[in-house]
């Protein structure tokens, strides 16, 4: 055989695997444009329920419904006077800030300057 005819053998040979890698390309990015156009289509599916849950949820929660809800199912009367009694844990808290604030009044009042200390951190320094 001649070198001439080895080089066109190896030329076809080439020729006809590059046209199979195109083939095989060609067909992977096809296959992969149907499958991303199945994703969005998904995607669109999606949102669109997220935006029919967002207006289910604003209507569910909407005062006015809740209220019509409440008056119909619920039988709630306002608090007569002789309901209503003083929390005794709040008297107690009134108590406890009327003797911290006169406590309070009571000290002397400190003067407060700022000072450059270690590695030029602020710090305050009572006097």
């Amino acid at each position: 055989m001649s070198l001439y005819k080895v080089i066109s053998y190896i030329a076809i040979i080439l020729c006809l695997l590059t046209i199979y890698g195109l083939f095989t390309i060609k067909d992977s990015v096809v296959t992969l444009r149907l499958e991303l156009e199945e994703i969005k289509k998904q995607v669109r599916n999606e949102e669109d329920a997220i935006r029919i849950l967002k207006a289910e949820l604003a209507y569910l929660g909407s005062p006015e419904r809740i209220q019509k809800l409440a008056n119909k199912y619920l039988t709630l009367e306002k608090p007569k006077v002789t309901q209503i009694t003083k929390d005794p844990l709040l008297e107690e808290k009134l108590d406890q800030t009327k003797i911290l604030a006169s406590a309070k009044s009571f000290r002397k009042p400190s003067k407060w300057r700022y000072k450059k200390g270690l590695a030029k951190y602020l710090t305050m320094v009572k006097d």
